[in-house]
């Protein structure tokens, strides 16, 4: 009697408790193993941003942004270097190149080269003929005396012939080599020192005759009237020959100057490493020069190079002889 009161018990504190809606402890049902449903798992999300990003989080965000920050600064310095620097060299190549380009212009049209030559052949110095009609008859240097470059012996001050000595010959002796008018205009190199025409007579062809021998120089219907000297047959002597033109290195100011007939040595380029005019032979035995200039902006480590090779193909152009 006293176990069915308390069974009686029991089940009426169950029910008591069903319909209070209290459930006995999950081990007391036998589900521990089961596993959260997808509304327990979306729960613990909402319940984790609802709480915030903690410290840990944080701190390496922190540590991640500081780290792309430094690396974009490097990547920019890098950037803002190398724009310097080819903006620097951008502003100096065009200087450069319109400076060789105006020598290359200048050998290619002279009618006369002193340096470089066939006994000179490298040379920081580049002399030739500046191209003037001085006596306005629309032709070139076609009537020298027999001092071409009006004080000789050939460029005043400079070693001509390369042996070291300056000035060291007589004042005709336009190739400084020991003799005199030895090379004639004939666009034949007579000497054999591998220049053509450098050293000519008051009679520039050598013939004997004013100008070029049975022909009518001058267009007035007569040959060969006059003095021998008289190269372009006008009834002048020795009125036309070439004006000095140089172009030089100074390599303790790193500078390259032009200096022109008349006038005073301007500076033709600066920030220049090297300059070099080289005498060379062509493919048919002519003339050939080569113009190199090494130039580098101030604070820049590297240099930069430019280099052409020209004809002077006008060399003798007085009777039409040109080389190719």
């Amino acid at each position: 009697m006293k176990r069915s009161a308390l069974n009686r018990a029991t089940s009426a504190l169950s029910s008591a408790e069903a319909a209070a809606g209290v459930r006995p402890p999950a081990c007391a049902r036998g589900d521990s193993a089961r596993p959260p449903t997808a509304t327990g798992t979306a729960a613990a999300r909402r319940e984790r941003r609802r709480r915030g990003v903690t410290l840990v989080e944080m701190l390496i965000a922190m540590a991640l942004v500081a780290m792309l920050t430094v690396a974009a600064a490097q990547l920019l310095s890098v950037l803002l270097s190398a724009q310097t620097t080819v903006a620097a060299e951008a502003g100096l190549d065009p200087e450069a190149e319109r400076a060789l380009q105006a020598m290359a212009d200048a050998v290619r049209q002279t009618t006369t080269l002193a340096l470089p030559n066939g006994r000179c052949r490298s040379t920081e110095r580049l002399a030739l003929s500046a191209n003037i009609d001085n006596d306005g008859d629309g032709r070139i240097d076609e009537d020298p005396g027999a001092v071409l470059w009006g004080t000789g012996p050939g460029v005043r001050t400079v070693d001509d012939d390369g042996d070291g000595m300056v000035d060291e010959s007589m004042s005709d002796d336009d190739d400084e080599d020991g003799r005199s008018n030895e090379d004639w205009r004939d666009g034949i190199d007579n000497d054999s020192d591998g220049s053509i025409d450098e050293d000519s007579g008051a009679d520039a062809n050598a013939d004997g005759a004013p100008g070029a021998r049975r022909l009518d120089d001058d267009g007035d219907g007569s040959v060969d009237e006059g003095s021998g000297e008289d190269d372009d047959e006008d009834g002048k002597i020795n009125e036309d020959g070439p004006d000095l033109m140089q172009i030089y290195f100074v390599p303790a100011e790193r500078r390259l100057y032009e200096e022109r007939p008349g006038a005073a040595a301007f500076v033709l380029l600066t920030d220049v490493d090297d300059f070099a005019a080289r005498y060379l032979t062509g493919a048919a035995g002519e003339p050939l020069l080569e113009l190199r200039l090494d130039v580098r902006p101030a604070g820049s480590p590297d240099a930069l190079q430019l280099s052409t090779r020209v004809y002077p193909a006008n060399l003798v152009g007085k009777h039409g002889f040109t080389t190719p």
